[in-house]
């Protein structure tokens, strides 16, 4: 079956966490690239939540080594990484985000999911 490369936008927030968690060993998706403000990014991810990590879990080892983007100045590099995204910011960031994300690729369609 084939897994879909996914993001997560808003990854080193609380419901970012969670959404990280959630898709490690994912039978149908593989986390791809992560997305966050400029204070975390170009960092690795188990540096930018180092001391904020909130869950239960230890931070999966497929997420450790992934390099934020920053969601802002980078959206076209964090968007041609992936097929699916899941945002875990506020609607109005996550109506943006996907406005910018039709821009890039000229049409959101139906072939491009979107979650938030």
């Amino acid at each position: 079956m084939k897994k879909y490369k996914v993001g997560v936008v808003g990854c080193t927030g609380m419901v970012g966490q969670r959404f990280i968690t959630l898709l490690e060993n994912h039978p149908w998706f593989q986390l791809t690239a992560i997305a966050a403000s400029a204070r975390s990014a170009g960092k690795p991810y188990e540096e930018a939540v180092s001391g904020r990590w909130k869950m239960d879990t230890p931070i999966p080892e497929e997420a450790k080594q992934l390099v934020i983007y920053d969601i802002d100045a980078q959206m076209k590099e964090f968007t041609d990484q992936i097929d699916f995204t899941f945002c875990a910011e506020s609607f109005a960031i996550c109506a943006s985000i996907a406005a910018i994300w039709a821009a890039c690729s000229g049409s959101l369609g139906s072939s491009v999911p979107f979650c938030a």
